[in-house]
């Protein structure tokens, strides 16, 4: 990456984001796509060394322009800025836009359960679709919720792929599998 213009602290976010998803068996989220960013890098769709931008912010809320700066790198420093700010007023929701690809959700919900908090976090995937979803002629990608929260000593997961033919939330979690929660609140009152 610090080949094609990446500074020191974006190399490392990446690599580390990458080889996690890898080792988490999310192979689609590793090192896989390592030749896309570097395709994007050449075509202006990351750009190394952008500055990470606050252009409106409150004590519980902010609105981040990442100037298409690497998404990981972005996203993981309005984790921080979001869970900094929930601990001085319980609540935050920060919000990003112009950043790329941001890799696994979960590794930004896990930051702030780490921190004994919980951790929503929903993404678009706007025009540029995952290879998957052209792959199986999609028109729209996926949209992805993921929620998670420390309870005692539980760490609990729910992450949701948004199939666009499923008409409800809880057909979107029937065709993805997730209905396979201790949360009957999930299927409308029904265990799944």
């Amino acid at each position: 990456m610090i080949k094609h213009g990446a500074n020191e602290e974006e190399a490392s976010t990446v690599a580390q984001y990458l080889t996690t998803a890898n080792l988490a068996g999310h192979d689609s989220h590793g090192i896989l796509q390592l030749l896309g960013y570097v395709d994007r890098i050449k075509m202006g769709h990351i750009v190394p060394g952008a500055k990470f931008e606050i252009e409106n912010e409150t004590p519980t809320t902010a609105v981040i322009n990442g100037n298409w700066g690497f998404g990981m790198v972005v996203q993981t420093k309005a984790t921080r800025l979001a869970i900094e700010k929930a601990k001085k007023s319980n609540v935050a929701a920060v919000t990003v836009a112009f950043q790329s690809h941001v890799g696994l959700l979960g590794t930004y919900t896990l930051m702030a359960a780490s921190e004994g908090m919980i951790g929503m976090m929903f993404c678009d995937s706007g025009e540029a679709r995952s290879r998957w979803c052209r792959l199986a002629g999609e028109t729209l990608g996926s949209v992805p919720i993921l929620s998670v929260s420390r309870c005692r000593v539980t760490l609990t997961r729910l992450s949701i792929s948004m199939p666009p033919q499923a008409k409800s939330l809880r057909e979107r979690l029937r065709c993805t599998g997730a209905v396979k929660s201790r949360c009957p609140w999930l299927v409308g009152g029904q265990r799944g």
